[in-house]
């Protein structure tokens, strides 16, 4: 692994390791080539990586590039994964860099005819200039491994480029798969095949978990698995008849939610499924807050959203919002209701800041996830579900049988605001969900 921008001085362990490096050489004929890695620095909050330090990018590959033409480095690749502005911003920055290799965004580029049905976000390669005149041509290939990035360089003795061809490809049936990944799914095939056999539930209507959708706005799959969380606390809470739940609040954030479901022919919903649209099998907690420090995470949402499509957006069951986006920071949400937890008849009411609340949230932002903070410090009360987040959501579709979600407006925004187009600790159960991807896409 290589990236540029990460000190490891607080973690030892990890700096002990030699796979961890700010760049590699690699030689190519003549030519010695330089390879430097960056990765974004909200990372620390999307993946909760102990003591490891992240840096901005443009600075630290700066340094690092400098090196490396030090070392009387011919050709320099900026590999990353902070999405495509930021790359067309470092390939524009650091004079160092002659192409950039991008990734985080998910973004199509292709010129001419896209071959499915992807739509291009830029040519490929996108050709970026640099203050002194110099071309850098900066590419990414989607996602899911739908695509083979494939580019062709030409430079001159100096290392200036002189042409540049190709195009991603489409790694579709045309494509034998490997045999050695094909031996090792095998160790697996049946547990993938059964998890795409069993039906957990059906739906009438497409299920949208889209990162476009659910990263910049309410989205109907968000609201059904946010309600699932609710759904799972109720269940586990039956045996105490006083209230009807103690959490009538459930959280997701967007990045969580991986893919979307399409309803298809019969609408099943299988496990896999699921899985693949929550891989990173987290339990489920119950936490109280108070009212005041439940703003403060709503507002924390409004503040991501306002700024782009972010995985930071919270996805809402037991809440109505009403929002901003025009206001100061901190002052964005203009009216928030809650589900009453301690009444006979569930029904809405304005938040009290200095009431307590009950909700259902991830490991992963229970933990401080995306700037989260889910604990109150005063008076914590925090209680592990033992219930992951994707069981949560199969027994809510094994209790419904066939579902029907919609947006409700539970995030009703009052100013406009046009997004731009621009987590994850890794847990056991992630080999399912990476098996299951290479078994749909190379077999």
């Amino acid at each position: 692994m290589v990236s540029s921008n990460i000190n490891l001085l607080n973690e030892p362990k990890l700096a002990e390791n030699t796979n961890l490096r700010t760049s590699l050489v690699i030689t190519k004929g003549d030519r010695k080539i330089g390879i430097v890695g960056y990765i974004r620095p909200d990372t620390k909050e999307r993946t909760q990586p102990s003591n490891v330090i992240f840096k901005q990018e443009v600075p630290a590959i700066n340094k690092e590039t400098k090196k490396l033409r030090d070392q009387g480095i011919d050709i320099i690749i900026a590999l990353g994964h902070s999405g495509y502005e930021k790359d067309m911003e470092i390939a524009k920055r650091c004079p160092d860099v002659d192409i950039v290799v991008g990734g985080q965004s998910h973004t199509f580029l292709y010129s001419g005819k896209a071959p499915s049905k992807e739509v291009s976000e830029g040519s490929y390669p996108t050709i970026v200039v640099k203050p002194d005149g110099r071309k850098v041509p900066v590419v990414q290939a989607y996602a899911y491994t739908k695509y083979l990035g494939n580019l062709s360089l030409e430079f001159d003795s100096g290392g200036n480029l002189l042409s540049f061809k190709g195009s991603p490809i489409l790694l579709d049936n045309r494509f034998q798969p490997r045999r050695d990944v094909q031996d090792f799914l095998q160790l697996y095939r049946q547990v993938i095949d059964d998890m795409e056999r069993h039906v957990v539930g059906t739906t009438s209507v497409y299920l949208n978990g889209d990162r476009k959708s659910c990263g910049y706005s309410e989205c109907n799959f968000g609201n059904f698995i946010a309600d699932s969380f609710v759904y799972a606390r109720v269940v586990q809470t039956m045996a105490d008849r006083s209230s009807w739940t103690d959490a009538s609040i459930g959280l997701i954030n967007a990045g969580a939610i991986r893919a979307s479901i399409d309803p298809g022919e019969t609408g099943a919903i299988t496990e896999a499924d699921v899985v693949t649209v929550l891989p990173f099998s987290q339990d489920l907690y119950y936490t109280r807050i108070s009212g005041s420090q439940l703003m403060k995470a709503l507002e924390h949402s409004a503040q991501m959203r306002s700024k782009h499509m972010t995985s930071a957006h919270l996805q809402v069951s037991g809440l109505r919002l009403k929002f901003n986006h025009s206001l100061p920071k901190g002052e964005r949400i203009t009216e928030i209701r809650a589900l009453c937890s301690e009444c006979q008849i569930p029904h809405y009411e304005a938040v009290d800041t200095n009431g307590y609340y009950g909700v259902v949230v991830t490991s992963f932002l229970l933990n401080g996830g995306e700037g989260y903070s889910f604990v109150d410090p005063k008076r914590p009360e925090v209680e592990n579900m033992t219930i992951l987040d994707r069981m949560a959501v199969i027994q809510y579709l094994q209790e419904h049988k066939v579902i029907y979600p919609e947006r409700e407006d539970r995030q009703y925004a009052q100013h406009k605001h046009i997004a731009n187009s621009g987590y994850m600790s890794l847990e056991p159960n992630l080999i399912l969900s990476f098996l299951y991807f290479c078994h749909r896409f190379l077999t």
